[in-house]
């Protein structure tokens, strides 16, 4: 029966070293361009933060009703939170991915790449983005009740989030960095 079992982990481990190993590694690389790609920049941050102030200082409501409904409507149609669901959605996916991944190095034994694949896509990661997802939904509805406090807060709470997403993206990369090189690069 030793022999059956040892049989079959030594096939798992060949086939994973020649066949698993270098898909991963490929498309662990295509990761890693994706993420650096995608990064929010201080720029943008720093935009945010501005407009909350001056927002702050503006009372909304004395712009017409129906101008603050089409400013509105225009921010739920803006491709930018089309494309923020379903990169979420697609994030999500990958956690999976990667947990069944991770395990797999379990497996193979190499618990320090299964750590770092674990470490890349956090559930810290999908909670931030879910939060700005709610925040991206919330504003054009506090912009069109012309609630200046709360479309303030609702841009301070992206900047802030914004700043978090960058931090876990920069550590996500390095870990993944790691990843690609623990693979043969």
């Amino acid at each position: 029966m030793v022999v059956v079992i040892v049989g079959a982990y030594a096939s798992f481990y060949a086939y994973a070293s020649m066949v698993l190993i270098p898909e991963d590694k490929k498309v662990f690389k295509e990761e890693l361009s994706g993420i650096g790609n995608s990064s929010i920049t201080d720029s943008d941050i720093s935009t945010l933060e501005s407009e909350a102030t001056q927002i702050e200082s503006i009372d909304l409501t004395i712009i017409p009703a129906d101008q603050r409904k089409t400013m509105a409507d225009q921010m739920r149609n803006d491709p930018f939170i089309t494309t923020m669901n379903s990169t979420i959605a697609e994030l999500k996916k990958n956690v999976t991915n990667n947990q069944e991944i991770a395990s797999r190095y379990d497996l193979l034994l190499k618990g320090d790449v299964a750590n770092n694949i674990r470490s890349v896509y956090s559930q810290e990661l999908i909670n931030a983005m879910d939060k700005m997802n709610q925040i991206m939904v919330a504003l054009p509805n506090d912009l069109e009740n012309g609630d200046s406090k709360a479309v303030a807060n609702d841009l301070r709470t992206l900047a802030q989030l914004g700043r978090e997403l960058k931090n876990m993206s920069t550590t996500s990369q390095a870990k993944l960095e790691t990843v690609v090189n623990q693979l043969g690069g």
